[in-house]
């Protein structure tokens, strides 16, 4: 009876889950909300705000020589989120420029924009950014998910099977006592997608991990990784890390900027 209730309780998280980003489909990133924080919105202008929006900050992270926070840009009448906000700042003022990106909700064509905008980052610039990422979705996904205050570790049996035998057991069978659930989902250029997935341990009620698989969509072949993000476990984060790099050029650069969008959608209220 107990594991009924844990399978209906995470069944009912995942469902509000995905009715959110449903009920979130009408909402969309406009090209002026979009100049507006990515030109205009600066020291400069005196951070003047366009009229009848709000900006909320978020999540701030830091290290030697940069900081990256994220904030929510809200319409005011509605309080919907309509796009996060991310400004990444050196500790010196005078040999680093402030950048600002804009992370847009259900425009494609503002989304390209963006790891376009990525691109063009300096490495250390980058690098702060994807580790603020990954320390949102590594610190925010057991919360919202998870029915239980203790401290999740991610195994090496779990790490093992998501990253080598996932891919080839027969018709994706997860490990006994685990389900894999759908999370997000994100395409970039109609070439470069990227499909997340939680494992949960249906015992403990506990999101274990986070599996992506990245995906390359050809015509005749696609090209498949699989990258398992662990929670708490050193080691195991280092092989995450290392292999994140060797997914290939683009493969591997879209996947940065997946993990940016899967971060940021996890902070928006509606989410």
């Amino acid at each position: 009876m107990k594991n009924i209730n844990t399978i209906i309780l995470l069944l009912i998280s995942i469902i509000s889950f995905a009715q959110s980003v449903k009920k979130e489909s009408s909402i969309k990133t406009t090209n002026e909300e979009y100049e507006f924080l990515t030109k205009k919105y600066n020291e400069e202008n005196n951070f003047g705000m366009l009229d009848g929006y709000k900006i909320y900050p978020n999540k701030i992270a830091n290290n030697d020589e940069y900081s990256c926070e994220f904030q929510l840009f809200k319409k005011v009448n509605t309080q919907k989120v309509k796009a996060v906000l991310i400004i990444i700042k050196g500790k010196d003022n005078k040999r680093h420029k402030v950048q600002y990106l804009c992370m847009p909700i259900n425009n494609e064509e503002l989304m390209n924009e963006f790891a376009e905008d990525v691109q063009n980052l300096r490495y250390s610039k980058s690098s702060i950014l994807f580790n603020t990422s990954i320390r949102l979705l590594r610190s925010k996904i057991p919360n919202v998910f998870s029915f239980t205050s203790s401290v999740i570790k991610t195994n090496e049996t779990e790490y093992a099977f998501l990253t080598e035998e996932y891919s080839v057991v027969k018709k994706n069978k997860v490990l006994d006592g685990y389900e894999l659930l759908p999370f997000m989902k994100t395409t970039f250029e109609q070439v470069y997608q990227y499909d997340y997935r939680l494992l949960v341990d249906v015992k403990s009620q506990e999101v274990k991990a986070i599996l992506t698989i990245c995906e390359k969509l050809k015509k005749d072949e696609n090209k498949l990784k699989y990258l398992c993000l662990p929670f708490n476990n050193d080691e195991l984060y280092l092989d995450y890390f290392t292999s994140s790099i060797k997914t290939g050029i683009n493969l591997g650069f879209y996947y940065q900027v997946s993990v940016t969008v899967a971060a940021a959608k996890l902070l928006i209220d509606d989410l």
